[in-house]
This record gives C-alpha cells, sequence and structure tokens, in this order.
C-alpha cells in the first residue's frame, strides 16, 4: 500500500475493497516499523469525501518529527518580570512561600519563549474564564490557533495539588488575613497545566518527577504546541480543500436524488395512469351492458338508462389517460422532505452528510 500510494504521488484511492480499520492498522505498523517517508505519515479520508465511494489514502507532514525541538534557558534571577510573573511572585496561593522564587522563574521562561516563538503572553484572564470556581490561572498564552490559561501550583507530599496558603478572618476585627496552611504538606514538586479557555480539563501538564524536573521539560512542552499549532494551521488547509471537495460531491448527489425522485414520480404517474385506463375501460363495458339492457325497457324508460350511459362514456373519455398530456415528468425543485430519501446519507441543505 504505502509503495502503490507513493507511486501514485502521495494519494490512492481504494476504493470500497478496504474498510477504514484495515487502514489505520497498516498505518499504526508502518509508523512503529519506521518504514514510511521521513517526515510523512499515512492517513485516510473517505473518497471525495463520501464514505460510499470507499477510503483513500495519503501521505501527509509529520509535524511531530519536523518540528525541531528548541532550547529555552530558565532565568537564574528575575530583573524585569513579566506583569503576569510579577502578580504570580506576590500573589501567595498554591505554591509555599520557599519555592515561589523558582515557580516564578519557571512562568518567566514560558513568557519569553512565547514571545521567541511570536505568541502573546498576558496577565489579564479572558473574559469567558471569569466565573470558575477553581483556581485562577496565572498567565494566558495566545496562539494563532487557540487561547491557554497556563497554571503553576506545587504538589504535596502526597503528590497532590492543595493550597499552600489560605485566607483568614478574625471573628473580632473582622479583618482578613492570607496565612501559610498548615495542613499542606510542601514537597517542592511543582506542576504546571495548559488548558484551553473554555474548557476545565488540561491539554498539557507537566510535572518534578524522579525522571525530570520542570526545568528540563520546558522544551518538550514548547514542542507540544508549536506541533499542535502546525497541524492547526495544516487543519484548516486541508478542511478548506475538502469543503471545496464536499461542494462538489454534494451537487453530485443531489443530482442523482432529482434524477432518483424523478424516477419515482413518474413509476407513480404509471401505476396512476394505469388504474384510470383500466377504470375507463370498465366504464365503457358497463355503459355498453346499460344499452343493451335499455333494449329491453320500455321507451319512456329506456331513453333515461341511455342518457346514463352517454354519460359514463363521456366521463370515461374525461378521465382515460390517453385523451391527456403523455410525457416524462421532469422533476427540478421540491420539498426537502420529498429529496431527502433519495440523499443516500446527506443533508438537503448544506454539503454534509447526516
Amino acid at each position: 500500500m504505502l509503495d502503490a500510494t507513493v507511486a501514485a504521488g502521495g494519494r490512492l484511492d481504494l476504493g470500497t475493497g478496504s474498510g477504514t480499520e484495515e487502514v489505520a492498522r497498516i498505518a499504526h505498523y508502518l509508523a512503529r516499523e519506521r518504514l514510511l517517508p521521513e517526515g510523512q505519515r499515512l492517513a485516510h479520508e473517505p473518497t471525495r469525501m463520501d464514505p460510499d465511494l470507499g477510503v483513500t489514502v495519503y501521505l501527509e507532514p509529520d509535524f511531530a518529527a519536523l518540528t525541531p525541538r528548541r532550547t529555552f534557558p530558565i532565568p537564574r534571577q528575575l530583573r524585569d518580570p513579566h506583569p503576569a510573573v510579577a502578580d504570580f511572585r506576590d500573589k501567595r496561593a498554591f505554591v509555599s512561600k520557599a519555592h515561589i522564587p523558582r515557580a516564578a522563574r519557571f512562568l518567566q521562561a514560558i513568557v519569553s519563549a512565547a514571545t521567541e516563538m511570536g505568541w502573546t503572553a498576558s496577565a489579564k484572564t479572558p473574559s469567558s474564564y471569569n466565573g470558575r470556581s477553581d483556581v485562577q490561572p496565572d498567565l494566558t498564552l495566545r496562539l494563532p490557533s487557540q487561547q491557554l490559561v497556563v497554571t503553576i501550583r506545587e504538589l504535596d507530599q502526597r503528590g497532590r495539588a492543595g493550597s499552600a496558603f489560605i485566607d483568614h478572618t478574625d471573628y473580632y476585627t473582622r479583618t482578613s488575613r492570607t496565612l501559610a496552611n498548615e495542613n499542606f504538606l510542601s514537597s517542592g514538586r511543582l506542576e504546571v497545566t495548559l488548558a484551553k479557555v473554555w474548557e476545565p480539563k488540561p491539554i498539557l501538564s507537566v510535572r518534578d518527577s524522579r525522571y525530570a524536573t520542570l526545568e528540563d521539560q520546558i522544551a518538550d512542552l514548547v514542542h507540544t504546541l508549536e506541533v499542535a499549532e502546525a497541524q492547526a494551521q495544516w487543519a484548516q488547509q486541508e478542511e478548506a480543500r475538502r469543503a471545496q471537495i464536499r461542494e462538489v460531491r454534494w451537487e453530485e448527489v443531489k443530482t442523482d436524488a432529482f434524477r432518483k425522485l424523478t424516477y419515482a414520480r413518474n413509476a407513480e404517474r404509471l401505476r396512476d395512469e394505469l388504474a384510470r385506463r383500466e377504470t375507463a375501460a370498465a366504464m365503457r363495458t358497463y355503459a355498453d351492458e346499460i344499452d343493451a339492457h335499455a333494449a329491453s325497457l320500455a321507451i319512456s324508460e329506456g331513453k333515461e338508462v341511455q342518457e346514463w350511459a352517454r354519460w359514463i362514456r363521456r366521463h370515461a373519455d374525461r378521465t382515460d389517460p390517453l385523451n391527456g398530456p403523455l410525457q416524462i415528468v421532469e422533476v427540478t425543485s421540491c420539498s426537502h422532505e420529498e429529496l431527502q430519501p433519495y440523499m443516500n446519507g446527506w443533508s438537503t441543505y448544506r454539503a454534509s452528510r447526516q
């Protein structure tokens, strides 16, 4: 499959003979055995954005392999800290006093890395983040494709995040003070989480471990974000390409749906004409029987009966489809409800599958 895809210029239509699960297993095997071309991976999508047409495999950039890892130094001192870092350093909340300087330096390193990457770091919390009951973020990062909030916390000796400080209100003076939380057992181990503004679940989390400190992992953290940005840009281009293909395919499906609806309408009309033709023939036969019956009646009664037979023949001529227009009905417009059964899973309103 890989050789055929490369020979086809990087994109191969497999038709309906292969399923997506089979293609996914092959792609996983090629990646695991490192058989793919350098900096590429095997992906798949519905042929012409229609699963009924089969599967198409293609090579796309492997941004994780193509994006080099950069090095970002951790400042030893904070001479001119970013406003968000200065706010964090003065804030007593989730990092114990002894480890606030280290956490602030790491936060400053993230700011410097974001600036180097062309991203924006801000101390202002996005408005959509307000109202959340958990920890307010320490830093906001605005990337081209998304906005992230960064939170740094200290883990206790059990490896759980907790409050290193608590607000204490004096019962008599009604004054409030921030005091060290005696129940928080400081470990000095820090954890940094990144989350999307509108999602409570973090998308990325790094922490001190026996294998690597936070400082050792900043390059991986930035690399992950850089890869995500490259993938987001690629995904946007791919979606534009797929949207065009989907639009063309949708028009084809609609054209075919109108053809099928036209056929169904004409078949229904044929059934109606045959029924009316049979009824008209029965009417004429019945009129002949009435005339025969009238011959055995008195003259006065026979005239009335014959008049009824003539009316039946006139009605038969009026309802006989042979006396009406005989041509194929071409359907060019109809309601969405009438067309939907013939769209084969596509929407009648837009270029998408239901």
